[in-house]
């Protein structure tokens, strides 16, 4: 059998502990990570965080 590394057992975990959380309350601790972000360059397209769907995944729904 293969060995789990640690980034392997800290996946499952993340994945575990986040599964139990309601929507509504990764989506309000989302906005807020969102919100605390530095602004963009404002030489750079603004819609180039939604590419980001593993940061923001519910936001990225929305935009």
């Amino acid at each position: 059998a293969k060995k789990k590394t640690l980034r392997d057992l800290l996946k499952s975990r993340t994945r575990t502990s986040s599964a139990n959380v309601p929507k509504r309350v990764r989506a309000e601790l989302e906005l807020t990570r969102y919100l605390q972000e530095e602004p963009i360059d404002p030489n750079e397209n603004p819609l180039t965080w939604r590419n980001n769907h593993e940061r923001f995944p519910l936001l990225s729904k929305v935009a």
